[in-house]
């Protein structure tokens, strides 16, 4: 425990969680530099963020931006797919956002890619963004903000390593070195602005007795402002460094109020486990972690070290610094200074306050009267000093803090501001309230409030009455329920926002607003986004609304109009998603003069809009999935500043009016529109048309080209058979699903076009040679036009080109001339039933990395391979009907992926040894194939379906050991790069192949599909290399294509606590073949090496608690591919076993 003399405490916010933040593309570096990276930073004790999962899902999790918000330093590394994430993209602009408003240290490296292609989005980037462009076309925004990202972030001093001019572990020490030198002045200045902090950090260190072996706990106590969390976050920034995890967590009790304390506990437990996905139910799990430090803040009597106010002095140095923003005030203010401290009583949140209030006092005789509102609030505590900084606001400035108080606590600047003008007040007053340190703006450019200020808010409002419904401000659910429960609202209230989450129901009377009569603000809606959106019933209907409303926001509304009686003259923004409307006002004619926005969408019943004529300041209309609105108005062509109009999924929408002349978005699609006025092709400032799936629509005017929009989208336009024109602009060209037949010559006039995707356009049969004028065309996809027999000669060499997607087209034969697409890396030929011919200069495209025949029936053979396919990394010969892979194989210098399955072979080209690079070899179904020679060191074989390979699976099996242990001690190596983007993404090593019995050297087996083993003593070792599994499964006609393996381990300790782990192992893949035969009908054998998910798991999640682990039990099951067990008849597994590998035993059998 503390003396009872423990100097005060400064004011400081919430400290870095992190060291580092690691933004890096899994797929391309995960197993190389970042890992390396990561190795060296943990070495340094410098504590790294490094995300270990994979990416689900379009958005960006929140823990990564909070990781980003709360490290002092990111690092990015861009590699060549690195803009094909959006995950990737979207930790680019946080990261950008807080060098911008918080000066973090941000260091990019150029890993094999150069710094000239990120800032211009040139190469692998241009391809990702044609994808996402055509992806997030209906987020504009989006993807310029991740171009400017990436502009900003390559124009940043960092490392180039684009050129392999030096070597990886030089570039890691020398980017080590500069993390070091940036943290260290990072660390230098964290404490600057505090006061009295270092006295107390080391009375705190001294408390938590960092050398003794004994679990301790340390409370800090003190009142609110008095800078508890700024104490406990400057320890935590000294000590965490020198534990092997560590975490903090901030504003615990607006947490536990919010989610519980078990939420709390979990996403402590999370963080110090590194385990998103944990959830502990046992109450006492946690609380006896060996080697723990807890510092907590607390606001009870339950005190072990108080904070007091900061002596005089020191409260004069906080208070100079925010009045003067130095230490050293002019000396005639010295006295108006001392009686300001004394006010204060040492609080630093209102010595901060009041220095940033007296900023602002331009003379003594200001500042005299600032101090005579001091004078009556002597001795007061810290609630009624802040609030005296509120009645210092002007009369604009107290409304603005009360909203932001009350509603708009944490939202996005931009919202707050557009919200602020509807209700009357003028932005300005914002900035005031920034100056006064009442307020201030986040990293990602969201309002925050102290929550000591934000409850001076709410008291000042619910001093207004006792009674909610005298007050003018509703926004507690409580209060709102009780005052339109129970009818008790007066004209008092001005604006309501009601979150319906944790309601049930609530039955309003028709008069529940009657009485509102200056009420400005309604927003009712439901935070949880549960599948009820309406939870208000309104059995005898509504009466009315106060014609003083400017803002309506009524989530799943639940009357078929709006009142009568209700005039909304004054309605700037009406908001009504997922309403039951059929339409807005059974009247014609009702004055909407100063709305400006209307959001109806999902409005499944609406049939139709009011009139909008004298709605000239409409600027946005949002009516997306309307699927009963059969027409729209033909006032809108006059609301000229209507900039956005969306129509998308109103299938019923057949006619569409003119438009105004300034639509800058209009969204079309999957509407029943034949034909679109001439308005839209003669917009000059129309930059986004969306006409996706308007399979009415037959042929686009030759005006279209006069477009100058860069997005324009015409996929699914089934009807559509005939285009001229197009806009010159765009840069992405979908024609998927139409039913065009040719594409237009001028074509070649769209100098900035990058992706062509004309995929399943079944009428198509050729194209014009002027395609290949294009200099910025990068993908062109047919996928599926079976009626494109003939490519167009190749007439000169095209280098900007990368994919040409071929597959299941009726192509013969590709042009001799196909050498001159110099640059392409992705040739997809996969299913062209008819191919029959491949030439020789094939192998000229030196930047080939993928090339696939997968399905080719037709094709016999290839030319013998040459030097020319360097770069050639995945071949496709699945499913043809080659009788012999083409020789030699060693040509294949960065070959790392052949399949071979279903094809005629009848024997592997000895070459294949000396395809060092090879991780992956399917050879599915090679029934004519009686052996296999002596392979490279596979990291994927697959051989189920090789009938006449008779008892070779035994060789294979043995030989399986070899390769496993190869393979563990490699990846035990971080130099060494034994992980791939082809097949499994967890298992090191998989190996299948017909057979009944377990390998022998498998030490613990069982039959049926669990295991349970008592682990020898010490087993747990730090030469424990991982985990080898290996199943015999029974298949009887199997037929499920999109399935796999997966395996439950459960791992008990000797003092009973468990630990459970679970993770999936293979994948089960079906070929074609022409007997249409499954492949798995049989016994096989199955083999697994899997460090990376049980050993690394327990390792790294869980410190030392896998030591005292005695007893393991595993259970293996058939899954689908999004996790969940599959009960099928047909698959049984009979047998199981397991390995423990360690270095050891790899070192004696490899010198065998």
């Amino acid at each position: 425990m503390a003396a009872s003399s423990a100097p005060p405490a400064p004011i400081l916010h919430p400290q870095e969680k992190y060291d580092v933040f690691l933004s890096f593309r899994g797929a391309d570096t995960r197993y190389t530099i970042t890992s390396h990276l990561h190795a060296a930073l943990r070495g340094k004790k410098i504590k790294t963020y490094i995300d270990d999962k994979l990416e689900r899902g379009d958005e960006i999790a929140p823990a990564l931006v909070e990781a980003i918000h709360k490290s002092k330093l990111s690092v990015i590394i861009f590699s060549k797919n690195y803009a094909s994430s959006t995950w990737c993209l979207d930790e680019l602009v946080h990261i950008l956002g807080c060098r911008e408003r918080d000066g973090q240290f941000v260091i990019p490296i150029f890993y094999d890619i150069e710094s000239s292609h990120v800032r211009k989005q040139l190469g692998s980037y241009a391809d990702a963004f044609a994808k996402h462009e055509q992806r997030w076309k209906d987020s504009v925004d989006k993807v310029l903000m991740w171009r400017y990202a990436l502009e900003k972030a390559a124009n940043l001093s960092g490392f180039d390593n684009s050129n392999k001019t030096r070597t990886e572990a030089y570039l890691v020490e020398t980017v080590v070195e500069d993390i070091l030198t940036k943290l260290n002045r990072k660390s230098s200045s964290d404490l600057k602005g505090l006061v009295a902090i270092e006295s107390q950090i080391e009375q705190i260190e001294s408390s938590l007795c960092i050398d003794s072996p004994e679990v301790c706990f340390v409370g800090i106590w003190g009142i609110g402002g008095i800078g508890k969390t700024t104490l406990a976050g400057a320890v935590y920034n000294r000590l965490s460094s020198k534990f092997k995890a560590s975490c903090f967590l901030a504003n615990v009790r607006e947490e536990s109020e919010k989610h519980g304390l078990n939420h709390l506990r979990n996403k402590l437990l999370r963080v110090l486990l590194e385990d998103e996905n944990l959830t502990i139910d046992t109450p006492s799990i946690g609380s006896t972690f060996v080697g723990e430090r807890l510092c907590r803040t607390k606001v009870d009597d339950d005190k072990i070290y108080k904070v007091k106010g900061l002596h005089c002095d020191e409260a004069l140095q906080l208070f100079h610094l925010h009045a003067f923003k130095n230490n050293s005030p002019r000396t005639d203010y010295a006295e108006l200074s001392k009686m300001v401290v004394d006010y204060a009583e040492g609080i630093p949140l209102a010595l901060k306050i009041f220095g940033s209030s007296f900023l602002h006092c331009k003379s003594k005789e200001e500042w005299e009267n600032e101090l005579k509102k001091l004078k009556n609030f002597p001795s007061k505590r810290i609630q009624n000093v802040l609030r005296l900084s509120y009645d210092g606001l002007e009369k604009n400035e107290k409304e603005i803090f009360l909203d932001i108080a009350c509603f708009y606590k944490g939202m996005n600047v931009d919202f707050v501001k557009r919200m602020l003008d509807i209700r009357g007040f003028f932005v300005v007053g914002i900035g005031v309230l920034i100056d006064t340190s009442l307020i201030s703006i986040s990293t990602s450019y969201c309002l925050e409030m102290h929550d000591l200020v934000q409850e001076i808010g709410w008291e000042i409002v619910r001093e207004q009455c006792i009674e909610p419904g005298k007050r003018d401000r509703l926004f507690i659910a409580e209060d709102v329920c009780h005052v339109l429960k129970n009818n008790t609202a007066t004209a008092m209230v001005q604006a309501i926002s009601f979150n319906t989450s944790n309601i049930r129901e609530l039955h309003l009377n028709h008069a529940a607003f009657k009485k509102m009569y200056n009420l400005r603000l309604l927003e009712i809606y439901d935070s949880s986004y549960g599948q009820k959106y309406c939870k208000l019933y309104l059995s005898q209907g509504l009466q009315t609304l106060p014609e003083s409303l400017r803002y309506l926001y009524w989530d799943g509304y639940p009357l078929k109009s709006l009142p009568s009686k209700f005039s909304p003259e004054n309605l700037v923004e009406l908001k009504m998603p997922r309403s039951l409307v059929k339409q807005l006002w059974e009247e014609d004619l009702i004055y909407l003069g100063n709305l400006k926005l209307i959001d109806l969408s999902f409005c499944k019943h609406l049939t139709e809009l009011p009139d909008l004529s004298q709605s000239r300041k409409m600027e946005h209309i949002n009516l997306y999935g309307c699927t009963s609105l059969v027409r729209i108005p033909s006032c809108l062509q006059y609301l000229g500043n209507l900039t956005f109009l969306d129509l998308g999924c109103c299938s019923n929408l057949k006619y569409l009016q003119e438009m105004p002349g300034n639509i800058e978005l209009l969204n079309l699609e999957s509407t029943a529109i034949e034909e679109l006025p001439s308005s839209v092709w003669s917009n000059k400032k129309l930059s986004f048309l969306n006409i996706q799936r308007c399979k009415y629509l037959k042929n686009l005017p030759s005006s279209s080209c006069k477009l100058k929009c860069f997005g324009f989208r015409l996929g699914g336009c089934s009807s559509l058979g005939k285009i001229s024109e197009l806009p010159r602009n765009i840069s992405v060209l979908d024609l998927t699903w139409t039913a065009i037949e040719v594409v237009p010559s001028s074509i070649e006039c769209l100098f900035g076009l990058t992706t062509i995707n004309l995929n399943d356009c079944k009428r198509l049969v050729s194209l014009p040679t002027s395609i290949f004028k294009l200099k910025s065309l990068k993908s062109l996809d047919l996928n599926g036009c079976s009626n494109f027999e003939c490519f167009p000669d190749i007439l000169e060499p095209t280098e900007h080109l990368e994919l040409l997607n071929l597959s299941k087209t009726a192509v013969k034969q590709l042009p001799m001339e196909i050498e001159n697409l110099i640059g392409l890396q992705t040739l997809n030929l996969r299913r062209c039933k008819d191919l029959e011919f491949v030439p020789d200069s094939i192998y000229d495209l030196n930047c080939l990395k993928t090339l696939s025949f997968y399905g080719c029936l037709k094709l016999k053979s290839l030319p013998p391979f040459s030097i020319g396919l360097c770069s050639l990394e995945e071949l496709n010969l699945g499913y043809c009907n080659i009788l012999q892979v083409p020789d030699p194989l060693v040509c294949l210098t960065s070959l790392r992926s052949l399949n071979l399955s279903g094809t005629r072979i009848q024997s592997l080209p000895a070459s294949i040894k000396q395809a060092s690079q090879l991780r992956y070899l399917w050879l599915t179904n090679c029934k004519r194939l009686p052996s296999l020679p002596e392979l490279p060191v596979l990291r994927h074989l697959e051989a189920h379906g090789c009938t006449s390979l008779k008892n070779a699976w035994r060789n294979m099996m043995g030989e399986a050991q070899l390769r496993i242990m190869q393979m563990a001690t490699a990846s035990s190596n971080p130099t060494d790069d034994v992980y791939f983007g082809y097949g499994p993404a967890i298992p090191s090593v998989s190996i299948v192949c017909p057979g009944n019995e377990i390998p022998n050297w498998f030490s613990y087996q069982n039959e049926g599909s669990s295991i349970n083993i008592t682990l020898p003593p010490n087993w747990f070792r730090t030469d424990l290399l991982g985990l080898a599994l290996s199943l015999v499964v029974e298949f009887n006609n199997y037929n499920v294509k999109r399935a796999g393996f997966a395996c439950t381990a459960n791992f008990k300790s000797s003092n009973g606590e468990g630990h459970e782990i679970s993770c999936h192992l293979h994948r089960l893949y079906k070929g074609i073949s022409s007997s249409g035969r499954n492949n798995f009908n049989s016994d096989y054998v199955f083999a697994w090496y899997t460090a990376s998910m049980l050993v690394a798991a327990a390792r790294y999640s869980s410190g030392t608690g896998f030591d005292n682990v005695t007893e393991a039990s595993i259970d293996f099951f058939l899954m689908d591919l999004n996790g969940f067990p599959l009960k099928d008849y047909k698959v049984q597994v009979k047998k199981c076993g397991l390995w423990l590998l360690y270095a050891e035993d790899a070192e004696n059998l490899m010198s065998c």
